[in-house]
């Protein structure tokens, strides 16, 4: 069944492939707060890797949807 509002789609999703085939199945967003949580909790002394491993997430995540939309 089809529908006209976005879907978004969460839980669970931790690798960058995960998201892609969600995107190629048709959702419009792709929610990862549990594995940011998870870095952040297993960071609590170290803000500066939890920053650079979410960063470095997000922009693999943008270039991979740049990459399908080709």
């Amino acid at each position: 069944e089809s529908t006209w509002r976005p879907l978004v789609v969460g839980f669970g999703i931790s690798k960058v492939e995960q998201v892609q085939a969600f995107w190629k199945c048709g959702a419009n967003g792709v929610i990862v707060g549990s594995l940011f949580s998870l870095c952040i909790e297993n960071n609590l002394q170290d803000t500066s890797s939890v920053q650079a491993f979410i960063d470095g997430f997000i922009s693999e995540v943008q270039n991979s949807k740049a990459c399908l939309s080709v």
